[in-house]
């Protein structure tokens, strides 16, 4: 969105206070590399697409659709996989890269092209599909040629003494007449650790020692690099041929080798292992920048201590008793206020899956109050005028006047999910200066009190 406009929405209140940022090109592609890395359960081969400022990701899924039981599958599985990290994509699966790329900014999706049909998906595009630059399009428009379909209709002498040879060049790639090389994005060799038992291992104390060797080269692997350990992964594996796996989770990275272990042992006490260990492997699953904080000339600030303690205490728990366990709540899109939270594990992997905090007004009557109620609180109230805003209410045998009224908010959810909500919501101000938040259901015309405001 162009920053005028974004300014224009912001000043007619259709949008809640913006924040502006400037853009950074290189942290975006660093995050779009990231996503590569990510990308690559799809196919062997992920790029990102030309230019200075990529915006997309090429996956070459050649041969891969079977191993998901389709190629429809497989297309629907990286949809799920980028909303779950986040991302609004828009997906295209075609032969070629150009035809994919067309497809994927302006037409339908997501969308499969069969084999050998790129040409006939791409001819209703507009021209801007074919990747061409900003000169190229505004000589096509001059002539008129706003589609593909158009473009093809022109012999190759009439695009070679009319246009540039980059027309013909981009044709060729979407049709696949010229080959388009990929340049895929190196994937990271993984930090991992093993260790073969011969014979194998029934004593627990002897798999401490070969967890506690294993996890000291790791961590001197990732010494002098400013990492430590967020999440570490470790497979027994066994003399039936079976794999025990189990995740420590560290609320912050650390490169303390003693805080690791000890995690690790508090979750291995709980681990059962049918039989005699084989091999040890570990694994470093994430890994973050260490957190550094400057020392202090004086003492007396106790909140950095505090907040390593509790860290501490909450890696301990998640460890003992299991990360579904120990989870805290976070803000949900929502239509429906009651429904507007999830828990979450506190180690949970994917930041980036989680959804933005809604961001609060200052001022105005439409925030959010701090104390919402776990249900809606049926009430009795009257107003002046038929679906008009609430003048009294009673509420634990007291009533109370209402001195001014904000409203309604129509809240609706869709009638697909069971039990639809139908409410106008107001913010109502007593003549004891309290604030409460209250609503009308539209169907049975019930009053309800559903929050409070300090």
């Amino acid at each position: 969105m162009p920053l005028a406009e974004a300014h224009a929405l912001s000043a007619r209140g259709a949008l809640a206070p913006i924040q502006f940022q400037p853009h950074d090109r290189r942290a975006d592609r660093e995050k779009l590399r990231d996503l590569a890395q990510r990308c690559q359960q799809f196919g062997p081969y992920v790029a990102l697409e030309e230019g200075d400022a990529p915006e997309s990701l090429l996956i070459d899924v050649t041969g891969c659709g079977t191993y998901f039981g389709g190629e429809d599958v497989l297309v629907g599985n990286a949809g799920e996989e980028l909303q779950h990290l986040g991302y609004a994509a828009r997906l295209a699966l075609a032969d070629t890269v150009g035809a994919a790329w067309g497809l994927s900014h302006f037409g339908g999706c997501p969308l499969i092209v069969p084999p050998g049909a790129q040409l006939a998906a791409l001819k209703p595009l507009a021209v801007e599909a074919l990747r061409l630059s900003e000169a190229v399009l505004e000589r096509l428009r001059a002539l008129g040629l706003r589609r593909i379909e158009q473009v093809l209709a022109l012999s190759r002498a009439d695009l070679a003494s009319r246009m540039t040879p980059e027309v013909a060049h981009r044709l060729d790639q979407a049709c696949g007449t010229r080959a388009e090389l990929l340049t895929p994005e190196e994937a990271e060799e993984p930090v991992e650790a093993a260790w073969n038992f011969e014979p194998p291992l029934r004593d627990r104390r002897l798999l401490e020692e070969g967890f506690w060797r294993l996890l000291a080269k790791i961590l001197q692997r990732i010494q002098g690099r400013g990492l430590g350990v967020q999440r570490l992964l470790c497979l027994f594996r066994t003399t039936e041929r079976e794999t025990v796996s189990m995740q420590v989770g560290l609320l912050r990275p650390s490169a303390s080798a003693e805080h690791v272990f000890e995690l690790w042992r508090l979750q291995f006490e709980r681990v059962r292992i049918p039989s005699a260990v084989t091999s040890l492997t570990v694994r470093l699953a994430v890994s973050m920048p260490l957190e550094f904080q400057q020392g202090e000339l004086f003492e007396g600030t106790g909140e950095v201590e505090r907040q390593r303690h509790l860290s501490t205490l909450l890696e301990r728990l998640s460890n003992r008793l299991g990360e579904q366990a120990v989870v805290r709540a976070r803000c949900w899109p929502d239509a429906e206020p009651e429904q507007a939270y999830r828990c979450v594990p506190w180690f949970r992997e994917h930041a980036t899956a989680e959804p933005r905090q809604p961001s609060k007004r200052k001022q105005g009557p439409w925030f959010r109050p701090p104390w919402l109620f776990p249900q809606p609180i049926a009430i009795w109230a009257t107003s002046r005028t038929p679906h008009g805003p609430p003048i009294r209410f009673r509420w634990q045998a007291q009533e109370h006047e209402i001195a001014y009224a904000w409203g309604p908010e129509r809240i609706e959810t869709g009638w697909w999910r069971e039990g639809d909500v139908r409410r106008d919501y107001y913010v109502a101000e007593t003549t004891e200066a309290q604030r409460f938040w209250l609503f009308r259901t539209l169907r049975e015309e019930a009053w309800y009190l559903h929050g409070a405001f300090a």
